[in-house]
């Protein structure tokens, strides 16, 4: 079955995860991604940890369906290949930090005159113009400075940081949303753009409602109509989230069956907020003595919201993740088999393949043949050079 992007040659200078991220995608929809890494190290995150075998255990996750092209990028020569390449690429996307691609000498007026129909797609933490362009950019820096941080506070009051990169993750399907876009406007107008997506405008863009009402009243959090609203202890020492709009707060009140629950000082969405410390009380008395599957199911049954706080054993393992697709098995170098999560779409029509994770420049002779019709010979010689580099694992320089 023909994937929806077969045919498209991406050239992927980008690093960490937002970038990758975006690159990965479209590798699993079917365009040949180039990744293109730096001697020695390869990309920089091969060496994030976890670390096992020599191996990164987070790296793959972001790698699959990519071809590894690793060259020392200050050598005329690598320069020359990547030039050469260009007018084969479709979409050439990085996330350097302003300027440093234009000093590489691949900036877009550079490639845009090499190929016209190229799309040159630039990720980055705060954009390349500012007073904040030129900032080091990690996920917990822009959820600080978007705001996002703000809205999860611990009882004390102090910002917590919930992790799972939600900024990098935000900005990587924002950026592919914005590459779709230019590629279909392509098919229209026969020329490449450039185009330029930023992680704190994308983290700013979903959360639209919050960042809406403070403007319009001067809250600075988003209000929601539920109560209870939080997490609960269950028996086994789990937590559960119970999210009860008010418009259910009849049924949840029936279902836990506290008589105290009926007192006025718990009939309105109001009352309820006013006198959050004792609803909770009662909340947890009733989801204390029970299951979580047992306070999932009653609640469920009666349309309110309720969830397990699930670790990663329990996601892995999951019935309902194994049916859906949710994780794949990957075949990680020097590991093995491995499950890592799959890519969130299913097309009905096209198909959507796992591959390879690449060594270090595994794939030089691949890329290079395939696009330049360099010979082995030709190849090896340039490895012995130093101009492209291959190699079992990444090693600091």
């Amino acid at each position: 079955m023909k994937k929806a992007l077969d045919d498209l040659v991406v050239l992927d200078f980008t690093r960490y995860i937002a970038g990758p991220f975006a690159a990965y995608l479209l590798g699993h929809l079917g365009a040949y991604v180039i990744k293109v890494e730096k001697s020695y190290i390869g990309e920089d995150f091969r060496m994030y940890p976890p670390m096992y075998k020599g191996e990164s255990l987070a790296y793959p996750s972001y790698a699959s369906n990519k071809h590894s092209l690793c060259m020392d990028l200050r050598n005329d020569k690598a320069k020359e290949l990547l030039t050469k390449l260009l007018p084969h690429v479709d979409i050439l996307i990085q996330n350097f930090r302003a300027g440093t691609i234009e000093k590489m000498g691949f900036g877009w007026e550079t490639v845009h005159k090499i190929n016209p129909r190229l799309i040159m797609a630039n990720n980055s933490g705060f954009g390349q113009y500012g007073p904040y362009s030129k900032r080091v950019a990690f996920d917990s820096i822009i959820q600080s400075e978007a705001g996002l941080i703000d809205t999860v506070v611990e009882e004390a009051g102090r910002p917590y940081y919930p992790g799972g990169n939600n900024s990098d993750h935000t900005g990587a399907l924002s950026f592919v949303c914005a590459i779709l876009a230019a590629l279909n406007a392509r098919d229209c107008t026969g020329e490449g753009q450039y185009l330029e997506v930023d992680m704190m405008s994308a983290v700013s863009c979903v959360q639209s409602p919050a960042l809406c009402l403070y403007g319009a009243s001067g809250e600075s959090m988003w209000i929601h109509d539920m109560a209870p609203y939080g997490f609960y202890p269950d028996r086994d020492g789990r937590y559960i989230q119970i999210s009860c709009p008010d418009r259910f707060w009849e049924a949840f009140r029936d279902t836990v069956g506290i008589e105290a629950l009926a007192s006025p000082s718990f009939s309105t969405l109001e009352a309820r907020r006013a006198n959050k410390e004792a609803l909770d009380a009662f909340v947890k008395e009733w989801t204390s003595m029970r299951t979580g599957e047992e306070i999932c199911g009653a609640l469920e049954a009666r349309g309110i919201g309720a969830a397990i706080v699930r670790n990663f054993r329990d996601i892995v393992e999951n019935e309902h993740a194994k049916a859906s697709g949710s994780f794949i098995s990957l075949d990680v170098p020097h590991i093995g088999p491995a499950p890592y999560p799959g890519v969130p779409f299913d097309l009905s029509a096209s198909s959507v393949e796992y591959g390879k994770v690449a060594k270090i420049g595994e794939d030089n002779y691949e890329v290079l043949h395939k696009f330049l019709d360099m010979s082995e010979a030709e190849v090896t010689a340039l490895q012995k050079e130093g101009v492209l580099y291959q190699a079992e694992h990444a090693v600091w320089r």
